[in-house]
């Protein structure tokens, strides 16, 4: 028996790897500078100091670095939810921590947390004292709420006042404490999760996600899965260890059917190969010493093992490149073609190239206005490689004549609203004196 969040959550396919779409690591760069902009506890010199300190971050990047996201290995970032399972009578409290790989830095997260409203209650939220808070919301109310928050979802983001290299482990990033209002069964579920590294320019960190479990009601089953992608014909770990009955008898037996016609698996950790990319209902049902039993059932995504790539362009000043950009795709050393993508003339934003083969590729820049350049990039399977590209653009000959006809068209502009004020305030005044 499960409560109606963890109902809705399995019913949803909500999975605790998730691939970053396009646009969601930007959006989050913005989100971190905009609420410094509107932020009212921070002093005006705080927020000032914060804002060059992100903008610094993004601008003096340099433009010929790869964003150094690494490939799925033993060394790969952790996001877990401590301890993984829980079954206390009266309150309790769980931990958010993050182990950092050798290979990546850390100073920002933005994480959702998912519960069981039902039968939890949350009493507080708490970030560790040397982080800055940029996101406190419980159930919708708080600070730097989104539209995905509401009943049943703990909402943290955090900046760090320092710059973390991994690799460490157990670092909390966000503790929160539940009392019991009900009986039943939490998912403690992350989503949406988010952790930043800030060098050489902001990116994503690839990380696992683990989810955590409460239970006041019998024999629950429960399990993760690793890696953090999942990976068609490669080998998937479900590990089913941490069920338990908070009555304190043994679960005995673990029988797994993985939602691709293989059922009637045993064991408490198994693995499986997946052959086909699509999202699998997988299931595990669990029986204690005493024959009480317990079920639960989780969506777990198998990417194809393609990659992709976005790279937002700007200009070297960090501003908008009003000219078009076409970017050519080339694999390996340069030599071999794959594609081309182009940014509209006068628009904002970036391209992207999909479903692509995991390795090494280079990007070539090349446009009216703009110096040419290029920078390598890595494809990770199941995985967007996020990049920003600043490019130099080239001054316009004769570009005295053309400010100087931006001048005067802007002075005829000015003159033409004046003009049509006077008109409008004497059309008034006469209709006043007709009036009279």
């Amino acid at each position: 028996m499960v409560g109606p969040e963890l109902e809705e959550y399995l019913s949803t396919g909500q999975a605790s790897d998730r691939i970053l779409e396009r646009g969601d690591w930007f959006n989050f760069c913005e989100r971190l500078i905009r609420y410094r902009l509107t932020r009212r506890p921070v002093s005006v010199l705080n927020r000032g100091f914060v804002i060059l300190i992100l903008l610094a971050s993004v601008a003096i990047a340099p433009a010929l670095l790869p964003s150094p996201v690494r490939g799925q290995s033993t060394d790969t970032s952790a996001l877990y939810v401590s301890p993984p399972a829980s079954h206390s009578g009266s309150s309790f409290g769980i931990q958010v921590d993050l182990n950092l790989s050798s290979s990546e830095a850390f100073n920002a997260y933005d994480i959702q947390l998912s519960y069981n409203y039902t039968t939890l209650r949350v009493q507080s939220l708490t970030v560790s004292s040397q982080e800055q808070e940029i996101a406190h919301c419980i159930n919708g109310v708080g600070t730097a709420c989104n539209i995905s928050d509401g009943p049943g979802i703990v909402h943290s983001a955090a900046d760090f006042s320092t710059i973390l290299q991994g690799p460490f482990t157990g670092l909390v990033l966000f503790s929160v404490q539940f009392s019991i209002v009900g009986t039943g069964t939490s998912l403690f579920h992350p989503f949406n999760d988010t952790l930043a590294n800030p060098n050489p320019a902001p990116h994503p960190i690839l990380h696992l996600t683990q989810d955590g479990i409460y239970s006041n009601n019998g024999a629950t089953a429960f399990f993760n899965v690793s890696p953090a992608i999942p990976i068609v014909n490669q080998r998937v770990q479900f590990d089913g260890r941490s069920s338990f009955n908070p009555d304190g008898a043994t679960i005995t037996t673990f029988s797994w059917n993985f939602g691709d016609g293989t059922s009637n698996v045993l064991g408490a950790v198994v693995f499986h190969n997946f052959t086909m990319p699509a999202s699998y209902s997988v299931t595990l049902n669990v029986a204690d010493q005493n024959g009480a039993m317990g079920k639960i059932t989780k969506s777990v995504p198998v990417s194809s093992g393609l990659g992709q790539i976005t790279v937002n362009i700007r200009s070297s000043t960090n501003d908008n490149v009003p000219n078009p950009v076409t970017v050519s795709l080339y694999n390996g050393t340069g030599t071999s073609f794959v594609e081309n993508q182009t940014k509209p003339e006068f628009f904002t934003g970036s391209v992207s190239f999909h479903d692509l083969k995991p390795g090494t590729y280079r990007l070539n820049f090349n446009g009216p206005g703009v110096v040419s350049s290029s920078m390598p990039e890595t494809v990770v399977p199941g995985w967007t490689t996020y990049d920003t590209a600043f490019l130099s653009l080239i001054k316009p000959s004769g570009d005295s004549g053309s400010l100087t006809f931006y001048l005067l068209l802007v002075a005829l502009v000015g003159v033409g609203i004046a003009l049509g004020a006077v008109a409008i305030l004497r059309r008034r005044s006469g209709k006043r004196q007709a009036r009279g």
